[in-house]
């Protein structure tokens, strides 16, 4: 934790997150990267992170 109590992690799964916050209201959105794998020896080890980059999944 940092000194403005906020927390940074840089590793394991993730899932890009846009949240919202305003008062009595809040939003979220989510994308989740389906067809990547964390297993350097996996065939599907980020196969579809260029498509997911280019938003063409």
């Amino acid at each position: 934790m940092d000194e403005k109590g906020s927390f940074f992690v840089d590793f394991g799964q993730s899932c890009p997150t846009l949240v919202f916050l305003e008062k009595g209201n809040v939003q979220s959105f989510s994308r989740i990267p389906y067809g990547i794998n964390e297993n350097l020896d996996s065939p599907h080890f980020v196969d579809q992170d260029i498509q997911l980059g280019a938003n063409d999944l």
